[in-house]
């Protein structure tokens, strides 16, 4: 690493902080470079019997440095590197590992700030086939959502995908949001569940409306609904 190269990766935090204090807020962020990726040619994705899906969506990590993919079966973790290069090329995955993913994720930080989580759901027919294999009709099975939340530390020396908690047989066409460190919030018409993932505990209510935004934080949700407000309180979750 060059000494310009070093300036520009040990500047990057704090630039990327100042984008948004020197900037006017009725306006749109200009971006401050564009970068070209030309991913490798070549990507050993052992998925078994299954060939690997095409990606279907990214998300990339503030800052630039770490970009997630989505596939139906497989969700990749990849290191583009701190270069100014505005070409990145050859860059390779830090982990891959097969999913059922079906349309929804979040990205959110650990609690301690060294690295995230990926957050995912899927449709799965009970008693059948994976909803991406069929021809988009149910049949006679039923079909329920999945949550599957996996951490990474990109940083560590042998980083890796760690699958760290599992949610199954949610109600179909279920959304969620992440509400505080290890808590999820599973909205589906007018029920709210916020599940601690950690402790495996979980709160739900049944509200008069359907809620259409949600946000809290550690110790509160508020919920708006059409013409309600809801305060719900999940410090004890059972």
């Amino acid at each position: 690493m060059s000494l310009l190269e070093l300036e520009y990766a040990a500047t990057a935090p704090r630039r990327w902080i100042s984008l948004p204090e020197c900037s006017n807020p009725k306006e749109f962020l200009l971006p401050d470079t564009a970068r070209l990726l030309r991913p490798p040619r070549q990507v050993l994705i052992d998925l078994g019997n299954q060939e690997p899906g095409i990606i279907t969506s990214l998300y990339l990590i503030p800052g630039g440095r770490y970009l997630v993919t989505f596939a139906w079966n497989w969700i990749g973790v990849w290191d583009l590197g701190m270069t100014l290069s505005t070409c990145v090329e050859d860059f390779q995955p830090l982990a891959i590992v097969p999913v059922r993913y079906d349309s929804m994720f979040l990205v959110h930080p650990t609690p301690d700030g060294r690295g995230f989580r990926i957050y995912l759901s899927s449709d799965v027919d009970v008693g059948g086939s994976d909803s991406n294999d069929s021809d988009g009709s149910d049949g006679d099975h039923e079909q329920l959502s999945e949550f599957v939340i996996y951490e990474i530390y990109p940083a560590d020396d042998h980083a890796k995908l760690e699958r760290i908690a599992e949610l199954q047989n949610q109600p179909r066409h279920s959304s969620f949001c992440s509400l505080s460190d290890n808590r999820l919030v599973i909205l589906h018409d007018s029920y709210v569940k916020i599940w601690d993932f950690k402790q495996n505990t979980w709160a739900a209510w049944t509200v008069e409306a359907n809620l259409d935004c949600l946000q809290g934080s550690a110790h509160t949700v508020k919920g708006r609904a059409i013409g309600t407000l809801d305060f719900l309180n999940p410090s004890c979750l059972t």
